[in-house]
């Protein structure tokens, strides 16, 4: 673990982008120091107010019903599930597959394989705010590290606090600290 002070981000925006990029190389500096490792890219979650997830789902013909799902069905149908009216001054950051949907009713989170005619899919799109992504991009090109993928904050607590029985129950996420009080709906 490795952290640097920073004066480049005030009240959850970004005011200085080289003040940033310095922070977070000395950050990365530091950690490659104490772990002995060279750090090249890295995931970045984005704060909650710049994400929207919209929820999407489609039907996909199986191509061979006989052979089962193949993986080219599944991969076709998350591109098929993508397909959204984005709005403007948003941009697509991920797509999160919920659950697929056998034509007999049956949930199955894999179903490559399955003998179904055909499956739904139902999925997170997540958008992100394209100028904060542009600027984020910019940051970590500075820095010298790559981007390998951005998460919104709100699904990576999700995943490290929740168990997987708790991931379909309706759960609140109350964060307390830092001058602020953000509360979750998951």
């Amino acid at each position: 673990m490795s952290k640097c002070k920073c004066r480049g981000i005030q009240k959850g925006k970004i005011v200085d982008e080289d003040d940033i990029s310095l922070s977070i190389s000395k950050a990365i500096q530091d950690a490659e120091d104490e772990a002995n490792l060279k750090i090249h890219s890295a995931y970045v979650t984005i704060p909650g107010k710049y994400v929207t997830i919209v929820q999407n789902s489609i039907i996909k013909e199986v191509k061979d019903k006989y052979a089962g799902i193949s993986v080219k069905d599944v991969g076709a149908s998350i591109m098929q599930v993508k397909d959204i009216e984005v709005p403007e001054g948003k941009m697509i950051i991920d797509i999160v597959p919920e659950c697929f949907i056998l034509d007999n009713g049956e949930k199955v989170q894999d179903p490559v394989g399955g003998l179904s005619s055909n499956f739904t899919l139902q999925a997170q799109i997540i958008l992100a705010d394209k100028d904060y992504i542009k600027k984020i991009s910019s940051i970590f090109k500075k820095a010298g590290v790559e981007l390998d993928g951005m998460v919104p904050i709100t699904l990576a607590e999700r995943n490290l606090v929740l168990d997987r029985n708790e991931l379909n129950d309706n759960i609140m996420l109350l964060d307390i600290g830092a001058g602020n009080i953000e509360i979750r709906c998951i």
